[in-house]
């Protein structure tokens, strides 16, 4: 007689055997895919041809998806995708067309209208598809008084990057390799643009100027968090320190030497998130901590050490000007009541961002905040619609922690709210953050069925009717 051996089992009923029920594992094949989209750019750029490694970098990229995408492997396209966004964010504009990243995860997302019942979780989101709606229609409102079809098309990419992350969290695996696989891309990025420029993730690459200290900075703080938080399980490296310290320092490092301020603030609200509600976190944090002040102390003394001894002066001299501090973001949020209370319902209308700050800043840049930029291209509308949706992820995540005692969902929620007063935030970056927010509420995955094993025992003789009414009586 053939029966299962005794493991916890979710089987459904009438199968032959009991399936073994474990931790996801890293997919090693998509892990040496984006080693090999990415150590070709890095090595590229050192060797001063930008130009060649960023075609190279793409034809690669490409032809993985295209890969996936012929064998019908809508998981392994997404992760190599995600994890590979830090550099398409750099290299866009200069080395690539600008909107490759809103075509790249438009395909993403289409793998959820092509088996709905496999990507159950993201047609359960209503949040996300209000989201991914309301953005849509931002982005073609911005095109329609414009006419510019560039016109906060990143607003596009913010929600689509979030769905992506949806997508990925179906399969935790496959979510923890691509979350692995951008603190490879931070890395390769890092190291490559090295001889370049005075703040890390910007520089002129041999005449061709690419990058943006938020980008690396922002990159490099989301796997560093993940590397303490929960002892490393959302990249699936729990039950390996040294790897996990080794990422997380190095991705940290490359944080802190990218001088980007609002990353810093987010590293920081996030790290007292960690302390405060994940006692697991504490000991991964402080270890992670001194040792990132050891490599920054030996760092001290090179030029990239004293650019950064620079900015940081900036931000805790007392003698400095809130406008050395702030970048000059400060004329910005002196002149947002003004701006506010001339158009306070429904804003100067998308689009108007860069022309509203020239006219009440005097300063021809879009607005370095989320808030100021929805306050004063939308109004009240559009302030209290972005609060609603941080508060219903606030929500999620504070659930989250209660029931499942997971912190990530809650801790990329306070990250995100808190860059957007530094930054926009809307980009394909900042959708990674919101889609980790958005993640709450689906603890489903976080186990897998990896194998089935059936096993076989001797059968047992017959009960004697005697012996078993004998039984019966006792009982």
């Amino acid at each position: 007689m053939t029966t299962a051996l005794h493991f916890p089992s979710i089987a459904p009923q009438g199968a032959a055997g009991r399936r073994v029920v474990a931790q996801p594992r890293l997919q090693m094949d998509v892990i040496l895919q984006i080693l090999a989209c990415d150590v070709p750019l890095m090595l590229g750029f050192l060797a001063g041809q930008p130009i060649l490694a960023g075609n190279f970098f793409l034809c690669l990229l490409l032809g993985f998806l295209a890969y996936h995408a012929a064998r019908k492997q809508p998981f392994q396209f997404l992760s190599v995708l995600c994890a590979c966004v830090p550099v398409l964010t750099l290299i866009r504009g200069t080395l690539i067309f600008f909107n490759i990243i809103t075509a790249l995860l438009t395909c993403g997302l289409a793998w959820a209208l092509f088996d709905r019942k496999m990507f159950s979780e993201f047609w359960r989101k209503k949040p996300l598809h209000l989201f991914i709606a309301i953005t849509v229609a931002y982005w073609f409102l911005t095109f329609m008084l414009t006419g510019k079809y560039s016109g906060n098309i990143r607003a596009l990419e913010w929600s689509f990057s979030a769905g992506v992350v949806i997508l990925l969290s179906e399969r935790r695996s496959y979510l923890s390799t691509a979350l692995l696989g951008i603190g490879i891309s931070v890395i390769a990025v890092g190291i490559g643009l090295m001889p370049y420029g005075d703040r890390l993730g910007m520089g002129d690459v041999e005449g061709v100027e690419m990058g943006n200290p938020i980008q690396l900075g922002l990159s490099g703080a989301l796997v560093f968090l993940l590397s303490v938080a929960e002892r490393g399980r959302w990249l699936l490296l729990q039950k390996r320190p040294f790897w996990r310290v080794v990422i997380g320092v190095a991705c940290g490092t490359l944080c802190v030497m990218s001088t980007s301020r609002g990353s810093w603030l987010v590293v920081v609200t996030a790290v007292v998130v960690l302390v405060l509600l994940d006692a697991k976190a504490r000991l991964p944090v402080l270890i992670s901590l001194a040792v990132l002040a050891v490599v920054g102390t030996i760092l001290l003394d090179s030029s990239r050490g004293q650019n950064v001894q620079k900015y940081l002066n900036k931000i805790i001299n007392p003698d400095s000007s809130i406008e050395s501090k702030t970048g000059g973001r400060s004329d910005q949020w002196k002149a947002f009541p003004t701006l506010f209370s001339d158009s306070p319902i429904w804003g100067f209308g998308p689009g108007s961002g860069v022309d509203v700050s020239r006219h009440y800043a005097h300063r021809k840049i879009p607005f370095h905040s989320l808030y100021l930029h929805f306050g004063a291209e939308t109004g009240l509308i559009g302030l209290i619609l972005l609060a609603l949706f941080l508060k219903e992820l606030l929500g999620k995540g504070i659930t989250q922690r209660r029931v499942h005692h997971e912190v990530v969902p809650l801790m990329a929620t306070l990250g995100f709210t808190v860059l957007g007063l530094s930054v926009i935030g809307m980009d394909s970056l900042g959708g990674m953050w919101i889609g980790l927010g958005l993640v709450a509420g689906n603890r489903s995955n976080a186990w897998v069925v990896r194998r089935a094993i059936v096993g076989t025992r001797r059968e047992q003789p017959p009960v004697p009717a005697d012996k078993a009414a004998v039984g019966r009586s006792v009982a």
